[in-house]
C-alpha cells in the first residue's frame, strides 16, 4: 500500500479534510458505531479502496460518487461538489453567462440564468431534499452528470422550472390537489 510522505503534496487534500469531517460527524452521531469502509461501501455504492483514496487525498470522487456521498451523509450535493472542485450551481451560472459561442441563443441563455438564479435565491428550493422531491432529485442527478457545463445547466434549469410551476407535487401526498379532488361544476 502506497503511503504519502510528509512532504508530498496531495492533490485533493481539501476534499480529504472535508470527508474526514463528515466521517467524524457520522461516527459522533452514532456513538459507538465506527465508520467501516467495507460495510459502508454496500450502502454508498462506492468501493472501499476508492473511499480510502478519497480519505487519503490521493484521488477525488467523480460527480456521481459525490452524489452518493452527499446522500449517504445527508449533505448538500453542492457542498460536496465544491469540496471536490466541481462546479456548483453558482459556477454553472458564471459559465453560461460567460459563454459567447452561438451554442445558446439569448432567450435560452436567459432562461437558464433565470432558473439558476431561482435555485440559488429560493429558500424553498434549497430546503428541498432529494428523498421528498422528484424535481430536486432530477436536478441533483443533472448536476452530478458527466455532461458538459452547459448541458448540466440546461437540465438543472428545466428541473427548477418544472418545480417552480408545479410546487404542489412537493407537498405531502395528502396536501396535493389532483383532478379527482377538484369540484365539478356544470
Amino acid at each position: 500500500m502506497a503511503r504519502s510522505r510528509p512532504n508530498e503534496v496531495l492533490p485533493y487534500k481539501h476534499f480529504s479534510v472535508y470527508l474526514k469531517e463528515l466521517i467524524a460527524a457520522w461516527e459522533k452521531a452514532r456513538d459507538s458505531e465506527r465508520f467501516v469502509q467495507t460495510q459502508v461501501q454496500e450502502v454508498m455504492g462506492i468501493h472501499s479502496s476508492s473511499i480510502s483514496k478519497f480519505v487519503r487525498g490521493s484521488h477525488r470522487p467523480t460527480p456521481q460518487q459525490c452524489l452518493r456521498i452527499a446522500r449517504f451523509f445527508d449533505r448538500s450535493l453542492e457542498d460536496i461538489l465544491r469540496a471536490a472542485w466541481y462546479p456548483d450551481v453558482a459556477e454553472l451560472a458564471k459559465l453560461v453567462e460567460a459563454d459567447a459561442t452561438p451554442r445558446l441563443n439569448e432567450l435560452e441563455k436567459q432562461y437558464i440564468l433565470d432558473m439558476l438564479q431561482i435555485a440559488q435565491m429560493s429558500v424553498a428550493w434549497q430546503d428541498l431534499r432529494w428523498k421528498r422531491s422528484p424535481y430536486k432529485e432530477r436536478a441533483e442527478k443533472a448536476l452530478a452528470s458527466d455532461d458538459d457545463a452547459y448541458e448540466k445547466a440546461s437540465q438543472y434549469a428545466d428541473a427548477v422550472y418544472e418545480w417552480y410551476h408545479s410546487r404542489e407535487w412537493d407537498a405531502p401526498r395528502w396536501q396535493r390537489k389532483t383532478q379527482d379532488m377538484l369540484p365539478v361544476t356544470s
